[in-house]
């Protein structure tokens, strides 16, 4: 059964880890792109695992290395449009 992330209002996220595939950095500039899964509990009590993929783009602030941009996709289908209706 496909669940609808979209309103994720008192979801809590119970297990989250990253696998790098690449990792590249040039100077002040960086990027990080890989695969991640994570478990959620929703609202109602029920369990949800999710997978899917990232890239995070990197800015160097004094010595550390702080994320400017990242973007993640979910390998689920999209909920259907006629699902919220």
């Amino acid at each position: 059964k496909s669940v609808d992330l979209a309103n994720t209002t008192g979801t809590k996220v119970t297990a989250f880890t990253f696998s790098h595939l690449e990792t590249t950095a040039d100077g002040d500039m960086a990027y990080d792109a890989g695969t991640y899964e994570q478990r959620m509990t929703l609202p109602s009590g029920q369990t949800v695992a999710d997978s899917g993929k990232f890239v995070a783009v990197l800015k160097r602030v004094d010595r550390d290395w702080k994320a400017a941009y990242v973007i993640y996709n979910s390998d689920a289908a999209p909920p259907s449009p006629c699902a919220s209706r």
